[in-house]
């Protein structure tokens, strides 16, 4: 006899159709093939398919993998719902299921940029590829755009739709021009523009500064200034260069054990000496001239000032700091007070300083930190640049600051408060920020950076594009910038020459 012989709602045992328990111990093997091992934590049996079958455990056992020769093998105590909580709450051997109680949803990421596609799964950890937690990535495959492809990505020239936005016209995609004739040494550290349209350069080591006549292609040295380190450049508003040097004991026009830091130049090369202005450093690394003819001259210990005629002098010794490198002055920008406030980034701080220099005998003016609001993201700075928004107004405006290790902050003027942008964290590619250029027209920020190229913030638009020797640059590393308003030109200083752009 077998079950087939069985009604339905009775089993063989011991050759018998009996609605009871099946027995191991009393079936009969011969006739039904229905005895059992000796198996544990069995609390009841059945005949099934000829044989006995598990029909409940004892209490804390579970027959997991559903054959009998084991018994009841697996020690778990069934307490549902299944909970992401590290235990098999189901009894099922899997910790944790998905869909569990607490679960999150991931997504699918095989370019591993943090940034998912398709339908998620609800789980309660990450399980590769399912390893996102939201979703946007428009070009997910590693063999295509990959990880350079997703929401927070920076847009660059290479043909993808980097940022994700659904557009993939290379708008704003530059072209490049290096220039190098002329140049002893192409490490190009400074530009300036003066009003006729020329470009003032200074380069690194031995190289000294360059003028590049408008429409010109070939630099032609500045008389006097070969071989000295180019830290600066500037203009001011009489038509005259001036360039700033990291050496000290130039061509002090026969002034004995001077120091000079400083050469303005116009129908000739005039030296100045600064030793008055530091009894640390001399070296003069940043400067800016204003609409009245002064030149603000920022060096490695505190900030001078060059009056215009009729004193054509030097003088001043205005304290920004306790001491070197905290009190270096590495960057320096006017703003649009009636007369201009004096911003100035050094080592550790941002200040504003407040003019009160009537002659050269006179010298008042009082600086002020200002970088509160950046929660020490203002120190190490190395460039600064306002930004008027286009009005008339100065209670709109605010100062761009880039740092050589924090990245990039905006701080608005009126209210002091201020924003950061990081590598990471935005589009920039890189912390270290070496110079920064405004395009007022476009309202476009140029941030060159240290290794990383050169970056384009729309501030309007709220998007970053990234230009580096993938894309025509010939260095990524960048040292100095400067914008032609009048003929839409940016100029950028690099490792390996002068780069020009259309704007």
């Amino acid at each position: 006899m077998s079950d087939t012989n069985c009604p339905s709602d009775q089993y063989c045992c011991g050759g018998r159709c009996q609605a009871k328990a099946c027995e191991p111990s009393v079936c009969d093997t011969s006739a039904c093939a229905d005895a059992a091992p000796g198996a544990a934590h069995v609390s009841e049996w059945v005949c099934a398919g000829g044989g006995c079958a598990i029909a409940t455990c004892d209490a804390g056992w579970v027959d997991l993998n559903t054959g009998s020769a084991d018994g009841c093998e697996f020690a778990c105590t069934p307490d549902p719902p299944e909970r992401c909580n590290a235990a098999d709450d189901d009894c099922d051997g899997v910790l944790d299921n998905e869909g569990a109680v607490g679960c999150i949803d991931y997504f699918r990421d095989d370019d591993a940029d943090g940034f998912g596609t398709g339908v998620g799964r609800c789980l309660c950890s990450p399980e590769a590829p399912y390893v996102a937690s939201g979703t946007g990535d428009c070009d997910d495959d590693p063999a295509g755009c990959g990880a350079a492809c997703n929401p927070a990505a920076p847009e660059v020239c290479d043909g993808y739709d980097n940022d994700c936005r659904a557009v993939t016209t290379e708008d704003g995609c530059l072209t490049f021009t290096t220039m190098t004739s002329g140049l002893a040494n192409l490490s190009v550290t400074a530009l300036a523009l003066d009003a006729a349209g020329s470009l003032f350069v200074g380069t690194a080591g031995n190289g000294g500064g360059y003028r590049l006549p408008a429409g010109a292609s070939t630099f032609e040295p500045v008389a006097g200034l070969q071989s000295y380190p180019i830290a600066v450049v500037t203009a001011d508003v009489n038509g005259n260069a001036w360039f700033g040097y990291t050496q000290s004991n130039c061509d002090d026009n026969g002034t004995s054990g001077c120091d000079c830091g400083v050469s303005r130049v116009g129908g000739s090369t005039t030296f100045y000496c600064t030793d008055y202005m530091s009894t640390v450093q001399n070296y003069v690394l940043s400067m800016v001239g204003d609409a009245a003819g002064y030149v603000y001259l920022g060096t490695g210990n505190d900030y001078g000032i060059y009056f215009p005629a009729p004193y054509d002098t030097q003088a001043c010794d205005v304290d920004v700091g306790t001491v070197p490198p905290l009190s270096t002055c590495f960057a320096m920008a006017l703003d649009g007070n009636t007369p201009p406030h004096l911003w100035v980034g050094t080592g550790d701080r941002l200040q504003e300083c407040t003019p009160n220099h009537p002659d050269p005998a006179a010298c008042g003016d009082t600086c002020a930190p200002r970088d509160a609001a950046f929660a020490g993201s203002a120190d190490d700075i190395r460039a600064l640049v306002f930004d008027d928004r286009g009005t008339p107004s100065t209670s709109d405006d605010r100062l761009w600051v880039g740092s050589a290790s924090k990245g990039l902050s905006r701080y608005e003027i009126a209210s002091a408060a201020g924003t950061q942008f990081s590598a990471g964290s935005s589009g920039l590619p890189s912390n270290d920020i070496r110079a920064l250029a405004l395009d007022p027209v476009r309202q476009h920020l140029y941030i060159g950076t240290a290794g990383s190229g050169l970056t384009r913030y729309d501030i309007a638009g709220d998007a970053w594009k990234v230009y580096d020797t993938s894309n025509g640059l010939p260095s990524d590393i960048i040292h100095a910038l400067a914008i032609d308003g009048a003929n839409r030109q940016l100029w950028i200083g690099t490792d390996a020459g002068v780069v020009g752009t259309n704007l």
